[in-house]
C-alpha cells in the first residue's frame, strides 16, 4: 500500500523523479529483510539524500534499514548511523509519522523499551494507527513482560510469539500455520513452530522440521539460528557448537535478540567450558558479561539484558549474582519460563530453591496472564478452548 508515499507531496525528494524513483526501490528492497537488499536499500536512501537533502522521509528511511539491518547482523555502526538519520528527519520534519517510527526502532534495538513504546505512539499520533505501527507497539509490549496488553496490537507471525509467552500452544501453532500460509517467503511461521515443539520438550520434532525447511531458507539468519538453539537446548552439546562457532564467524556479535536471548558467543562460552576447555571459555565469556554490562548502563531494566547477564553468570560459577539479575529480569518483565528451564546455561542453579521458586511465580503469572485474555478480551476463544477439550 503506496498510500501514504505518494500522500506526502510535501517531501522534497518525492517531487524529483529520480530522488522519489530512489525511495521506491529503497523501500522495495527493504521489505525483502536480507543483509544484501538492506544494504542496497541503504544505498538508494543515500543516493536520494544526495539529491534532496532535505528529504525528511528520506533520512526516515534509511534510518528504518540502518536500524533493521543490526537486526541481522549485529553492528553498533549502523544503529549510530541510524539513530542519528532519525533525529535529521524529525529536525527536518517534527510530525513525521515515519520518524518517529524509526527513532523508536532504534530505541527498541539500543533496549530501551519504554522510549521505543513512546516514540511508537507519536508515529501513531502523527501518521496515523498503520499496520506497521501497530505490530511494533504489540512487540515492545511483550518484550516488557505484557503479552496481554500485547495481542490487540499484534498481526502475523509475531502473535504467536505472543500466544507462545502465553503458553497458549494451540492458538501459537494456529498463528504461526496462518504465517506460513500468507507469508511464505519468510522464515517466521516455520521457525515458530520449531520453537514451540521445543519448548514443548520434543527437541527431534523441531530438528525434523528444522531440516525440512531449513534449505529453501539459507539466506535468511533465522534458518541457522533455530538451528543452533535446537541443538543447545536438545544438548546436542557437539553439534551446537558447530553451529554457534559458524554463526560468530559471520557475525560476532550477533544471537542476543532471537528466541531465548543467547549470544553466539555466550554460547560458544558455556559449550567450551563444558568440553574442558576452561581457560578459552571464561575468557570469552568474561568479554560477554562486560559487553552486557555496558549495555546496562544506558538501560538498566531491559529484562533481556538481564536474563543474559544472568545466564552468563551462572556459566561461570557465580549463582548468587547470578540468581539476583534473574529475579530482576523478571520484575523487568521476563516471563519465558519455559526457555528458561532449557536453557543449559542455567544448569549450575537449576536445583536452588530460590530458581524453582522463580520458575514456579513466573507461571503461575503467565496462567493469570492466559486466563485473563480468555474470560475478558476473548471469550469465545475460551468457549472454543472448552469443546476443543472436551472433543479430546
Amino acid at each position: 500500500d503506496w498510500t501514504d508515499l505518494i500522500a506526502a507531496e510535501r517531501d522534497p525528494a518525492l517531487r524529483t523523479q529520480q530522488a522519489r524513483e530512489l525511495i521506491t526501490a529503497g523501500r522495495e528492497l527493504h521489505f525483502h529483510y536480507t543483509v544484501r537488499d538492506l544494504d542496497r536499500a541503504i544505498s538508494c536512501f543515500e543516493k536520494a539524500i544526495q539529491l534532496e537533502p532535505r528529504s525528511a522521509l528520506a533520512h526516515a528511511y534509511l534510518a528504518n534499514s540502518a536500524a533493521s539491518r543490526t537486526h541481522l547482523v549485529s553492528d553498533s555502526n549502523f544503529l549510530d548511523r541510524a539513530e542519528s538519520e532519525a533525529h535529521e528527519a524529525l529536525r527536518l520534519s517534527p510530525a513525521l509519522g515515519d520518524g518517529h517510527r524509526a527513532l523508536a526502532g532504534v530505541e527498541y534495538q539500543r533496549g530501551r523499551f519504554r522510549d521505543a513504546l513512546e516514540e511508537q505512539m507519536r508515529a501513531a499520533e502523527s501518521g496515523g494507527v498503520e499496520e506497521k505501527v501497530v505490530g511494533f507497539i504489540g512487540m515492545t509490549l511483550d518484550m516488557l513482560g505484557q503479552p496481554d496488553r500485547a495481542l490487540p496490537w499484534y498481526e502475523m507471525a509475531l502473535i504467536g510469539d505472543c500466544w507462545s509467552r502465553l503458553c497458549d500452544d494451540r492458538q501459537a501453532e494456529i498463528a504461526y500455520r496462518r504465517a506460513v500460509d500468507l507469508q511464505s517467503g519468510m522464515p517466521r511461521g516455520w521457525v515458530g513452530i520449531c520453537r514451540l515443539r521445543l519448548l514443548q520438550g520434543d527437541a527431534q520434532a523441531a530438528r525434523t522440521l528444522c531440516q525440512a525447511n531449513r534449505k529453501y531458507y539459507g539466506q535468511y539468519v533465522y534458518s541457522d539460528q533455530i538451528a543452533a538453539i535446537i541443538e543447545f537446548f536438545g544438548r546436542n552439546l557437539l553439534e551446537a557448537e558447530r553451529l554457534y562457532d559458524r554463526l560468530a564467524r559471520a557475525d560476532a556479535n550477533g544471537g542476543a535478540e532471537f528466541y531465548g536471548n543467547i549470544s553466539y558467543k555466550s554460547a560458544l562460552g558455556y559449550l567450551r567450558l563444558a568440553k574442558g576447555d576452561s581457560a578459552r571459555a571464561r575468557t570469552l565469556l568474561q568479554e560477554c558479561l562486560v559487553k552486557e554490562f555496558n549495555q546496562l548502563k544506558s538501560a538498566p531494566d531491559n529484562p533481556e539484558t538481564l536474563y543474559r547477564v544472568a545466564a552468563i553468570e551462572s556459566s561461570l560459577g557465580k549463582n548468587e549474582l547470578a540468581l539476583g539479575h534473574l529475579q530482576a529480569a523478571a520484575a523487568a518483565g521476563w516471563i519465558d519460563y519455559r526457555s528458561l528451564s532449557l536453557d543449559p546455561r542455567f544448569d549450575a542453579i537449576a536445583d536452588d530453591a530460590r530458581f524453582k521458586m522463580l520458575l514456579g511465580r513466573l507461571k503461575l503469572k503467565v496462567d493469570d496472564l492466559r486466563r485473563n485474555i480468555e474470560a475478558d478480551l476473548y471469550p469465545q476463544l475460551k468457549i472454543a478452548k472448552e469443546s476443543y477439550e472436551k472433543v479430546e
